[in-house]
């Protein structure tokens, strides 16, 4: 299965995927409602979460879906399923909001290693832009499995490179 026979599938399931971006925000909500800081971190911390992960990984991959789609392939974004292209970023975007409003992202689980995977994979989407640009000049006569291939090599090395320099020490 390739990741357009991926999509498609997806596409043919519109209905759950959009129920289900928009249950996220709807949840972030409710919680909100009920939350209250303390200063151990309460069930609520851990649902806000579950919440950021549920809305935050789908969101980065439509992010570089949608990256790809319009500076690699120059696809034109007006003809793209707006539930599989744009849905996920909008309710990550929203979800982030409802819980900034009521709760510290350092104060959640786990946000920290989400934050880490948002930053490096801009950073790796960048530097792959700036690759792909720049073989117009020096001739990257490499396929696009060549070049997902280098992109991938280099996000293990920016991980590697970023949790030596910002790590803990064990």
């Amino acid at each position: 299965m390739t990741v357009h026979d991926f999509l498609s599938v997806l596409d043919q399931h519109y209905g759950l995927i959009l129920f289900y971006f928009m249950i996220l925000p709807v949840a972030s909500f409710v919680t909100g409602i009920f939350y209250k800081p303390t200063p151990r971190i309460s069930f609520l911390d851990c649902l806000y979460s579950v919440l950021i992960y549920l809305s935050g990984i789908p969101g980065i991959l439509s992010g570089v879906l949608t990256f790809y789609s319009m500076f690699i392939v120059r696809k034109n974004m007006l003809e793209v399923n707006v539930i599989l292209y744009f849905l996920p970023v909008i309710s990550m975007c929203i979800v982030f909001y409802l819980i900034s409003r009521k709760t510290d992202f350092n104060r959640l689980p786990g946000f920290g290693r989400l934050s880490g995977f948002m930053i490096l994979t801009g950073i790796v989407c960048v530097f792959l832009l700036f690759l792909y640009r720049l073989s117009f000049f020096i001739g990257f006569f490499g396929s696009i499995e060549s070049l997902l291939l280098a992109g991938i090599l280099l996000f293990a090395v920016f991980k590697y490179a970023s949790g030596k320099l910002f790590g803990k020490n064990s």
